[in-house]
């Protein structure tokens, strides 16, 4: 192709357009913003000599920020909710396969003491992400004052986050 437009938002409008040949590796890169969450029909045009060779039509999915957040922290609720009710196992689908091993022996060793442990964990003060990575800074109170831990989530390939260390 020689030329690539793309309509963000369905208007029928084109919003961005690349003139020339694709760059090298033949991946070229468009971006936009969006102001407000929603889903948005978006449409790719690739054109050679003035002559459509192709087109694909998708929708994006926004969300916005208060929605994501709120989001990142039903999952941690979801694993405090699980092993409160003492179901390590019902916890991990929600942990990466990465930290589920640790985390499985963490939470097995806690025995007794796991219903106290998510008592005493804290609630959720800040959460900053992107798509594909969230953290989560959590407030306890503690003998000696106030204390501050961090959780880790992960988008995984699936798309379904998962908390990646606590």
């Amino acid at each position: 192709y020689d030329k690539l437009t793309v309509d963000f938002n369905g208007d029928g409008n084109i919003d961005a357009t690349q003139n020339g040949e694709p760059p090298a590796g033949g991946q070229a890169v468009v971006t936009t913003n969006y102001t407000a969450a929603g889903l948005y029909p978006m449409s790719l045009v690739l054109s050679r000599q003035g002559t459509e060779v192709y087109r694909a039509s998708r929708y994006v999915l926004v969300r916005s920020g208060i929605d994501h957040d709120g989001l990142i922290g039903t999952i941690y609720d979801a694993v405090l909710g699980r092993l409160a009710a003492g179901s390590v196992d019902g916890a991990m689908p929600l942990i990466t396969a990465g930290a589920s091993e640790r985390m499985r022996d963490t939470f097995t060793r806690l025995g007794s003491n796991l219903i106290s442990f998510v008592e005493k964990s804290g609630s959720i003060i800040r959460s900053t992400f992107n798509s594909d990575l969230a953290e989560l800074l959590i407030q306890r109170d503690g003998l000696n004052g106030k204390r501050y831990y961090e959780v880790y989530l992960i988008r995984g390939e699936d798309g379904i986050w998962r908390i990646d260390g606590m």
